[in-house]
């Protein structure tokens, strides 16, 4: 009713939301879908945390003409080979290193196998927007089941895929980009079977589009999933244990990795396999 008085009274089709509650996705799915709203911008960390993020973008606006648009929220803490050596060092852990981390982690989860992917700068908000993320296929037998009990949490709880950005309107109805798995959509129902650890339960899902331009890395992980599978995505939920907050330093990472029933890690360029008690 707020958004329906806010269209009569402006006239704008485009609306941006904050707040807690503009972190529903379901509710967010509604509201894109009315006859009045063509677009919605939300951006990732829309509750109490967004203050800060809120704050520095308007000393922003106040000192720059240019119009600045929201792309992504990588900035938070990157560490590089030499660093992540240094800690995998520490805790005696075996890896090995590979050039192409992206390519041996999308076959390595087309095989079945959940990994945790832990690359670049730290995403900013309460969801895993994939550089510290708990990855695997979208699909499988009891693949949803495996990464709850894997995160200790609850066996309801659904998960959001990562979708390259070209194939978003092939697998979604009406989709569009949804950079920080704000909104929702309906699975096209054909495609539907291919990918039920990603649905709620109404044949919704909660996406990340990834382009090339704003994660070079994790767009190369999926497409190379892509060619193996033809599947265009990814399960991806956050990289934490059970009341942890999500993983970000290397540090923070071997040590979930260690408590966790994971089995692989690619952390930078290397790639940990939990050796065998």
């Amino acid at each position: 009713a707020v958004s329906a008085d806010l269209y009569r009274n402006t006239g704008t089709r485009n609306f941006s939301l904050a707040g807690g509650c503009a972190l529903n996705c379901l509710a967010n799915h509604k509201l894109l879908n009315t006859s009045f709203v063509d677009n919605i911008f939300i951006q990732p960390a829309a509750n109490d945390a967004g203050s800060a993020l809120g704050a520095a973008l308007l000393e922003h606006a106040k000192y720059n003409n240019s119009k600045f648009k929201m792309e992504h929220v990588y900035y938070g803490a990157e560490f590089s080979n030499d660093q992540i050596k240094s800690v995998l060092n520490k805790h005696n852990l075996s890896y090995d290193y590979y050039d192409d981390i992206a390519g041996i982690t999308a076959d390595l989860v087309a095989k079945g196998n959940i990994i945790a992917w832990f690359q670049g700068r730290m995403e900013f908000g309460p969801r895993a927007l994939g550089n510290r993320s708990i990855l695997s296929t979208p699909y499988g037998k009891g693949i949803k089941t495996k990464v709850n009990k894997i995160k200790r949490r609850e066996l309801w709880r659904p998960f959001g895929p990562s979708i390259i950005k070209e194939d978003v309107k092939k697998w979604l109805v009406n989709g569009t980009e949804s950079a920080f798995m704000t909104l929702c959509f309906e699975v096209e129902k054909e495609k539907r079977p291919l990918v039920p650890a990603i649905m709620h339960i109404d044949g919704t899902t909660r996406p990340q589009t990834i382009s090339k331009e704003t994660n070079k890395l994790y767009y190369r992980l999926i497409k190379e999933f892509k060619k193996q599978t033809g599947i265009p995505m990814l399960l991806n939920t956050s990289f934490n244990d059970k009341s942890e907050p999500i993983v970000c330093s290397p540090e923070d990472a071997v040590i979930n990795f260690n408590k966790m029933n994971l089995n692989y890690m690619a952390v930078g360029n290397f790639l940990i396999k939990k050796q065998k008690k």
